[in-house]
């Protein structure tokens, strides 16, 4: 297993090494270790690869424990890395984490990269936005987002057009076209 270290820029209830999960009813936060985690999220993967996908499978990363550079576990372990960098990443469920955040399948990963291209961008825009971004609510840190990320994050203006799904359906697409379709534009505010 290939796991990234991290660092933890807030103040966590969780120790180093530990990724802090909200739960969905009452919102305690419990603690999980990160190879744990990390494992679980690869066996959930595996588990719930779609058909079209087992093809392609080998260049996911799964199935080789110190294999960093599959699409699958670039993808995890930028994940479980921000995961307790923040109150508001911190509040993700563990359900919604799995399902929604470190699946490569919501976006086409493997043609955008795009947790590589908007980790930075998303870091510089709440910094901009707020020196202690990182006590954010989840809808402070989104509206922070919201507010800059089309207009201004990559030097270009993003322009919303209708009737273009599925013609536009990668982040790459839309900073070379400088157009959003409808299901394009909110996939990355998934806070991560």
């Amino acid at each position: 297993m290939y796991l990234l270290g991290f660092v933890v820029a807030f103040t966590s209830t969780c120790p180093k090494n530990q990724v802090p999960f909200s739960c969905t009813t009452s919102h305690k936060i419990t603690c999980v270790d990160a190879t744990s985690v990390y494992s679980a999220s690869v066996g959930y993967l595996r588990e719930n690869l779609p058909l079209f996908d087992a093809l392609n499978a080998v260049t996911f990363g799964l199935d080789h424990a110190n294999e960093p550079l599959g699409v699958a576990t670039n993808g995890l372990n930028i994940s479980i890395a921000v995961k307790g960098s923040s109150f508001f990443s911190s509040q993700v469920p563990y359900e919604f984490f799995l399902e929604f955040v470190m699946s490569y399948t919501n976006t086409n990963e493997g043609r955008s990269a795009w947790r590589l291209l908007f980790s930075p961008i998303v870091i510089n825009l709440l910094e901009n936005a707020n020196s202690s971004w990182r006590n954010f609510t989840t809808l402070d840190a989104v509206q922070a987002i919201d507010k800059h990320l089309w207009e201004s994050a990559f030097e270009k203006k993003i322009k919303f057009k209708a009737g273009q799904t599925p013609l536009i359906y990668g982040l790459t697409t839309i900073l070379l076209l400088e157009l959003a379709a409808n299901t394009c534009g909110t996939l990355p505010l998934h806070p991560s």
